[in-house]
């Protein structure tokens, strides 16, 4: 396993040089693999989404929204995140392998673009908050859209692998889902010029890794 900010703070070529590495520790040797296969394992993490690729000599890599796992035949599924919780604010709140930290702020701020940071309208988003596992049936309005959809839609469509989905937290509050955990904030929820007070959720994995 793979810290992707770890990979992220090193030059693009020493990236090529530790995916490289890892393949042959996993593969037993280099053979195999070429440039194009060091690209698409580059794309793959670098878009900070979740996502998998099928490389030579049956090794598969992974990507979460932290880290990068390469193994020999398919990667063993963590436990579904089962319970809900209530979310603790302002505080932490973990939450199978996660963990969910929530602050108030009295005034917008300029957001910073990060997958694992929600910024939200306190007053729209209720006051009853929890964070619990994916339900079938469920929808939500992804920011930019005027319209609702399906949740397994839109993991459909975020090319999230069907083994992911259970691994995803999801943020709901009195009116539905706020915020599908490192994709995408609920539009209704969005912080806004107007907005007068602001929740702001960072998630993190709580197992860390070293490149």
């Amino acid at each position: 396993k793979l810290s992707i900010k770890s990979l992220n703070e090193l030059p693009l070529a020493l990236q090529r040089h530790v995916l490289r590495l890892a393949y042959a520790k996993v593969n037993g040797s280099a053979d195999g693999i070429s440039q194009k296969h060091l690209e698409s394992m580059l794309s793959l993490f670098s878009k900070s989404k979740a996502g998998h690729l099928n490389l030579p000599n049956d090794i598969h890599i992974r990507a979460t929204m932290s880290t990068v796992t390469l193994s020999h035949g398919q990667i063993a599924t963590q436990p579904s995140l089962v319970k809900n919780k209530n979310l603790m604010i302002p505080g932490t709140t973990s939450f199978g392998n996660w963990k969910i930290k929530a602050t108030l702020l009295p005034k917008p701020v300029h957001p910073v673009e990060n997958p694992q940071l929600a910024y939200l309208d306190k007053e729209a988003v209720g006051k009853q908050i929890i964070v619990r596992a994916r339900r079938p049936g469920d929808r939500f309005q992804p920011l930019g859209m005027n319209f609702y959809k399906k949740l397994q839609d839109f993991f459909v469509d975020e090319k999230i692998p069907q083994e992911m989905r259970d691994q995803i937290p999801i943020i709901e509050g009195d009116r539905g889902i706020l915020w599908v955990v490192g994709e995408r904030i609920a539009h209704w929820a969005r912080a806004t010029s107007k907005s007068q007070s602001l929740l702001v959720l960072e998630a993190e994995s709580s197992t860390k890794y070293d490149a």
